[in-house]
């Protein structure tokens, strides 16, 4: 069967979307005195991810849109590092005008891990990992760390740093547990027998 001799690409694609959430979801960043620097940038994650969709296309709705929206994603994140470089050295951007498109932005990603997770679930059906729960709860779980990070853009800075600490905090938890339960994802891919084919009808075309 296909699905037996393609596992290995799917492997390689769960790798990847385990890879780019940790990039993702953890941030560690250089402080100077009017810029910081993220160390873990978004930007290589998504980068992950758009290669992710090359191996997982039978697994993602509309692969062609879900590549635009990691380029949007992209876009948005270089435009953020800039801001960040610049919003203490006299620049001329309004301030709150980019914090505002920095939070619909935000809640932008929130549409994204929805997405690829969803093509994680779909994978844990086709091999009918016993993570695909684990999988569902996480998912849950990613996209309301991801809009509560949303809001931080609209809150005066002086008023957030414990709420930005817990939320930094739980999206690091997330994004380990989203490691160890989409790496476990990919040796269940990888060591599905061949007998587990050899009755098993192709499961519906997930591309339309």
């Amino acid at each position: 069967m296909d699905q037996y001799y393609n596992r290995y690409n799917t492997a390689k694609g769960v790798r990847f979307v385990a890879l780019g959430f940790l990039f993702l979801f953890l941030d560690l960043n250089i402080i100077a005195d009017s810029f910081y620097i993220d160390i873990l940038p978004d930007a290589v994650g998504l980068i992950f991810f758009l290669i992710s969709v090359r191996y997982l296309e039978g697994y993602v709705k509309h692969p062609t849109n879900l590549r635009l929206l990691i380029a949007f994603l992209l876009l948005e994140d270089i435009a953020e590092w800039f801001y960040n470089m610049s919003s203490g050295s006299g620049s001329p951007v309004n301030q709150n005008d980019m914090q505002f498109l920095f939070f619909l932005a935000s809640l932008v990603y929130a549409v994204f891990v929805y997405r690829i997770l969803d093509a994680m679930i779909r994978v844990a059906v086709e091999y009918r990992s016993m993570r695909e729960h684990n999988i569902r709860v996480l998912r849950v779980v990613l996209v309301i760390i991801q809009i509560a990070f949303s809001v931080l853009w609209l809150i005066p800075s002086e008023g957030i740093s414990p709420l930005a600490y817990m939320i930094i905090i739980a999206g690091f938890i997330g994004a380990i547990a989203n490691l160890v339960v989409l790496f476990g994802l990919k040796k269940d891919v990888e060591n599905v027998p061949k007998s587990f084919f050899d009755d098993f009808e192709a499961g519906p075309d997930f591309t339309v």
